[in-house]
């Protein structure tokens, strides 16, 4: 699948010369109109243009096509609004970064100025005033703007100076997920005395906390990229997925918080369950269904990518990440069953077999049993593995495929991990500390010494009822 740029009013007005439905996928679905009105002639190339758009909307005469012509304008004027919002939102959020650095330089430059106005009326005078805040002036200024900002902005990549803000200032409000209320922004959520609770699990994202019913997390490259992703899975209604309310004043990213259960250690029985298995490939499946008409930006810029040429061309944008901790679960009949995805920080192009491969990686799981989490220590991978093919419905094709695409990623993977350690530091040290690149060339070695077993199961899935 080629990722380019759509142009929804020209697809429209090409479509009703051709005299075929429009292409309405990206906005909603067509109302039955088939034939373009009598006596179109416009020229599709130049649908950006006014006058031309002024144009068409006389030649359309009839209401259902006019009305068509008025949603593919209310798509585009609702992408442009969203990222006027957003530019809007993190000019904000730097001017606020800017003048909390410079309200000290003020109050010490003024200081540095009486001790200097001091000096006429007597020499003990400006000795004692000027030379002290001089002193503190410097002090206090090395660590407004050095070692506040290495605090601050020591996250991957080495920025310095300003805290850093998005480049592609693309960042929006939405509403929050389960509730009926519209909450404001920029500054998202409950007011500044609300408790700040830490969120602990992840691996990779350090400084995740919960604020009332939201969600801050520190904003990286790739954060514009990803809340476009998610506001396209807003407005497919995909509900398994955070909604974007913007940056806060502390240029957090802001996202509604997921109520549920995460599978915590130690995990408790139905995290394990086939029957979670079979609901986590149908949550799975949606979710690639609803990503599947995403057309990332020209400007997105996505973490770096462990899966490179492992699978061919991406066909979607995966999320690379499902393990046990980014599945949130709610209360079913049978008890609990996954319903949301969060931590979207690794998402990426790529293809849906990749996306299986790496949420395999944790769930069947595919491992050696000695690295394995505790709960999954003895279970019969191969024919968990099966399982969850079937009931995402992985082609056969896909199949045949899997073990030799996933034995490629678990080696390039390591690999990855171990340059990204050396070039970046920070989180990708700790992982390679903690073996987790050895960990995943044992899990090659077991996967290729198990590939027999693997392929006749998803030759012939079990049927098990759930």
């Amino acid at each position: 699948m080629m990722f380019v740029e759509k142009h929804p009013i020209r697809d429209l007005l090409a479509s009703r010369q051709a005299g075929a439905d429009a292409p309405d996928d990206a906005l909603a679905e067509r109302d039955g109109a088939t034939s373009p009105p009598d006596g179109l002639a416009f020229d599709a190339d130049d649908a950006d243009d006014a006058d031309d758009a002024g144009t068409a909307w006389r030649q359309f005469r009839s209401a259902s096509d006019r009305f068509d012509l008025i949603r593919a304008f209310a798509g585009v004027l609702r992408v442009h609004s969203g990222e006027l919002q957003d530019r809007s939102q993190t000019l904000k959020a730097r001017s606020t970064t800017l003048r909390k650095h410079a309200e000290p330089l003020g109050e010490q430059d003024a200081e540095a100025l009486r001790a200097r106005n001091a000096g006429p009326l007597g020499e003990p005078d400006a000795g004692v005033l000027a030379e002290p805040n001089a002193g503190a002036l410097a002090e206090r200024n090395a660590g407004a703007l050095g070692e506040r900002n290495a605090g601050e902005c020591g996250h991957e990549g080495g920025v310095t100076g300003v805290p850093f803000a998005a480049e592609s200032p693309f960042i929006t409000e939405s509403l929050l997920a389960g509730e009926s209320a519209v909450l404001p922004w920029p500054n998202v959520g409950a007011g500044p005395e609300a408790a700040e609770i830490p969120l602990l699990g992840g691996d990779m994202t350090r400084g995740v906390v919960r604020v009332g019913g939201t969600v801050r997390r520190p904003v990286r490259p790739h954060t514009p990229a990803v809340h476009a992703l998610l506001r396209h899975l807003e407005a497919v209604g995909f509900e398994g997925a955070p909604r974007v309310l913007g940056v806060d004043a502390r240029n957090r990213e802001v996202l509604t918080y997921l109520p549920g259960v995460v599978a915590r250690r130690p995990r408790a029985a139905f995290v394990t369950a086939d029957s979670t298995l079979v609901s986590l490939a149908g949550l799975l499946l949606r979710y690639h269904e609803a990503v599947a008409g995403f057309e990332p930006p020209a400007w997105a810029r996505w973490d770096g990518e462990l899966t490179r040429l492992v699978d061919g061309p991406p066909g979607i944008v995966c999320h690379c990440d499902v393990n046990l901790e980014n599945v949130i679960f709610r209360p079913g009949p049978d008890g609990p069953r996954p319903y949301a995805l969060i931590d979207f920080d690794l998402a990426r192009p790529g293809t849906r077999l990749v996306d299986i491969i790496q949420t395999l990686r944790h769930w069947a799981p595919i491992a050696e049993p000695a690295d394995r989490d505790p709960a999954l220590k003895n279970a019969d991978a191969p024919a968990r593995i099966a399982v969850f093919c079937e009931a995402y419905g992985l082609p056969c094709a896909e199949r045949a495929r899997l073990v030799s695409v996933a034995s490629r990623w678990l080696r390039r993977s390591r690999d990855t991990i171990a340059q990204r350690a050396r070039i970046q530091g920070g989180a990708w040290i700790g992982m390679l500390e903690a073996g987790v690149g050895e960990r995943l060339l044992r899990s090659a070695v077991w996967l290729e010494r198990h590939r027999p077993e693997i392929e006749a199961r998803l030759r012939r899935p079990d049927r098990r009822p759930w």
